[in-house]
């Protein structure tokens, strides 16, 4: 066992870091972004040497355990748009097959999203769900239905459950202890194994350890982009672009773009596991975007090394809305990528962090191909069957009464039907069932685990 290895202890559920562990200076929040473009310019002027230099890189990897420097993960970014050579892109992706293989065999976990509310108090001009957007359908779970849906889940096998929503602050002040408590008790009478997550705005460091001591495990928070002026040309208001207050207000004086990135350390010291990424597509600068989750993501594994669990590194693309006339995809010409380019970067991902210290986690906003390719090239975990929208997992059994499902309902100007629910989306999916997806695993001999599994070492280490 390595160094870096023996260094990875488990986390009791209870663990809170102590006060004496001091936060990351503001000051490396505020220039990651600046440095990860330099380090990306930086590599234009070495095309015609990339070749001997990737070898030895690659090499280095596999022989040494250590991930990737920067300088390195911004080389290889470098082949996404300025050097499309396909050899040297076989080398980057046979090589995080041969790393994923030997870290997690043929083992993957998946998770399934249950959204609570489409209603949101920020406005973000790439998302269906903006506030302003007055197209969408908007609607708050009731209690009762998350429960239904939650155990109906629990008994299809799934053992890590998402709750999502918008920046809906009236449900994260009235209802989102007692909702996570609730969860979190019906999944434990079904499965000890059971995992729970959040995906909401940026909550207060002491919101998030009360939320661990009712049973919450991680949370789910995407930057967006780590350039701070595509930031707030797309977010422009709410808490999403100033932050909460301790009392969950709006913070009329708040940077909700350094709110935002500090999120994830707020979550480790209250003692959650935490997701982080970028949303691929959105900042014009992707490759420096991308090299900035990583030199995020390493930064906190190194500060919080005993503490930490792994870092889940989110690919979110952005796609269409599912309101076509309130759409601003076509406006502001997203970075396009291919399916080999989404592959390449869940590659580099796992390349450029410490071994057993992250799992790549491809979703449904790409092609199920696409997302198949990745998770046996660099994924961990993954999504199967995602349903989208307020209590649509209930709708094949209670279409004759939908609208029980909701304790608010807002802008019906159609009929609330199951399809409506499902088109009342923040972005385009692709969906499919967990049956088929499971089929699929199996003809490419991949074995379905709980994500509980891959945080007990010696289970990890062989």
């Amino acid at each position: 066992m390595s160094l870096l290895e023996s260094s990875i202890i488990p986390k009791s559920s209870d663990t809170i870091i102590s006060t004496s562990v001091p936060s990351i200076d503001e000051h490396f929040y505020k220039s990651i972004f600046e440095v990860a473009r330099a380090s990306i310019e930086e590599h234009l002027k070495f095309d015609k040497r990339i070749s001997s230099i990737v070898q030895t890189i690659l090499e280095e990897r596999l022989k040494t355990n250590l991930p990737l420097s920067v300088e390195s993960a911004s080389l290889l970014l470098h082949f996404i748009r300025n050097y499309p050579d396909s050899e040297m892109r076989h080398i980057v992706l046979e090589t995080s097959r041969k790393l994923r293989k030997k870290l997690f065999a043929n083992k993957v976990a998946a998770m399934v999203p249950i959204e609570m509310s489409s209603f949101c108090s920020s406005n973000c001009k790439f998302c269906g769900w903006r506030k302003d957007n007055f197209k969408m359908i908007r609607l708050r779970i009731s209690e009762e239905a998350l429960l239904k849906e939650t155990k109906l889940l629990a008994e299809m096998g799934f053992t890590h459950f998402e709750l999502a929503a918008g920046d809906d602050l009236g449900l994260i002040r009235s209802e989102l202890p007692t909702m996570v408590s609730s969860v979190k008790k019906t999944l434990l009478g079904i499965n000890q194994d059971a995992r729970l997550s959040i995906c909401l705005t940026p909550l207060p460091e002491t919101y998030y350890a009360r939320l661990m001591k009712s049973g919450l495990d991680a949370i789910f928070t995407w930057q967006e982009t780590y350039d701070r002026n595509t930031y707030y040309e797309h977010i422009t208001s709410g808490p999403k672009a100033k932050g909460l207050t301790e009392e969950l207000c709006v913070d009329s004086k708040g940077d909700g773009y350094l709110y935002r990135m500090k999120s994830q350390e707020h979550a480790i010291r209250s003692g959650l596991q935490v997701g982080l990424g970028v949303m691929l597509g959105l900042s014009p600068h992707l490759e420096s975007d991308i090299l900035s989750t990583i030199i995020h993501g390493n930064k906190l594994i190194g500060h919080y090394r005993n503490f930490i669990e792994p870092l889940i590194i989110g690919l979110p693309i952005w796609n269409p809305t599912t309101t076509p006339e309130t759409d601003n995809f076509n406006k502001y010409a997203p970075v396009c990528l291919s399916d080999e380019d989404f592959e390449l970067i869940s590659a580099i991902y796992l390349l450029s962090f410490p071994d057993y210290f992250s799992w790549v986690f491809p979703n449904c906003r790409v092609s199920k191909k696409t997302q198949l390719k990745s998770i046996m090239t660099a994924g961990c975990f993954t999504s199967t069957m995602v349903r989208l929208g307020p209590g649509i997992y209930l709708s094949d059994s209670m279409n004759q009464e939908l609208s029980s499902n909701y304790t608010r309902i807002f802008n019906l100007s159609v009929p609330l039907t199951k399809n409506s629910v499902m088109e009342s989306e923040q972005f385009t999916h692709n969906f499919d069932s967990h049956e088929n997806f499971l089929s699929l695993f199996q003809k490419e001999q991949l074995e379905l685990v709980s994500d509980k599994s891959f945080l007990l070492r010696e289970k990890i280490c062989g």
